[in-house]
């Protein structure tokens, strides 16, 4: 079979890092359904960095929103055969309608506002599905195709390059076994305090296990101001989403308030701990899914990661750090 002739199929996420990370288990289980296919990925400017080297990704198409890349992407959605256009964003985006309606695939997965729209199998509101994981809703859209995959843990890989380099940082340091410590979040709500995060760490802190601190670039000061308050703690400044990959796979914990990087603990199955805003409903469509983690949330409905007391966080840390140590 020619590459022209092979089934083609377009996966759709036109959001965040961390809804895309979801999203990855649609990849193998579309891979595992149908072998011979192509796998497209049409991402958007936010989300697309790591797509490029997934393995189980053919092509990948972002939507750069410029004008001249922009038509060359309306080209290749209007003149290339796809088998189906999947795209499982379970509420209305007038973005995620104009690229359906550029594509002639016969089928076309997505969600249809008042029950018109492009789309030939409809996506049921998210509303509908309160409780649902967010990447088991993305396999569910898959039945369509008669796939019926339950495996709802992100598929990531490691760069072998950022791996090397990454080693080569902890050699120098003499670092054998580190906790992974994200300071950034992003969104000022699920932020804690910078003025916690040293007594937080520096009581938690245990003689074999350095801290490896990682953030956002605008962040970075704050890292290396705490990374030098500490012993045996250091700052790594990560280029990418791919570098975060590599730090946090070989990681014994991995502490962070919610950010895309729960999503990546739960891909490499890495015990984590996570700080949350009290939203459940949100909650229950972005938990973790590592095997051993801790959503550390105060009590009160609606509260802010800031308002998550020092107290509380080493006290949430002791039992994970407990149920971690009778595990091994």
């Amino acid at each position: 079979m020619t590459d022209s002739n092979r089934p083609r199929y377009m996966i759709v996420q036109l959001g965040r890092i961390g809804d895309l990370i979801l999203q990855t288990p649609m990849f193998q289980a579309l891979k595992e359904k149908f072998p011979e296919s192509e796998l497209h990925l049409l991402a958007s400017r936010h989300n697309h960095h790591f797509a490029h080297q997934h393995p189980l990704i053919d092509r990948v198409f972002v939507n750069t929103k410029k004008a001249m890349q922009s038509l060359k992407l309306f080209y290749h959605l209007r003149t290339t055969p796809y088998t189906a256009w999947i795209d499982p964003k379970y509420h209305y985006s007038s973005e995620s309608q104009l690229f359906a309606r550029l594509c002639r695939a016969p089928i076309k997965i997505g969600f249809n506002q008042n029950n018109r729209g492009p789309f030939t199998h409809p996506v049921i509101s998210g509303d509908e599905y309160k409780t649902e994981h967010l990447a088991a809703h993305c396999l569910r859209t898959l039945q369509y195709l008669h796939i019926n995959n339950t495996n709802i843990r992100p598929i990531l890989y490691v760069d072998e390059f950022s791996a090397v380099q990454f080693n080569r940082f902890l050699r120098n340091r003499h670092v054998e076994k580190y906790y992974c410590v994200n300071i950034s979040s992003n969104a000022p709500d699920r932020g804690w305090p910078w003025d916690r995060w040293v007594p937080f760490l520096k009581t938690i802190q245990e003689p074999d296990r350095a801290f490896i601190i990682i953030s956002a670039p605008k962040h970075r000061q704050q890292a290396i101001d705490i990374s030098t308050a500490l012993p045996d703690t250091h700052y790594y400044p990560t280029a990418g989403i791919i570098d975060v990959f590599s730090v946090v796979s070989r990681a014994e914990m991995i502490i962070t308030p919610d950010t895309s990087i729960v999503h990546i603990a739960s891909a490499f199955d890495r015990p984590l701990f996570a700080l949350y805003v009290n939203l459940i409903d949100f909650y229950s469509k972005f938990y973790p899914l590592s095997t051993h983690f801790r959503a550390v949330m105060h009590p009160t409905p609606g509260a802010l990661v800031a308002e998550i007391s020092l107290e509380m966080a080493i006290e949430q840390f002791q039992s994970l750090k407990s149920e971690l140590d009778q595990h091994e």
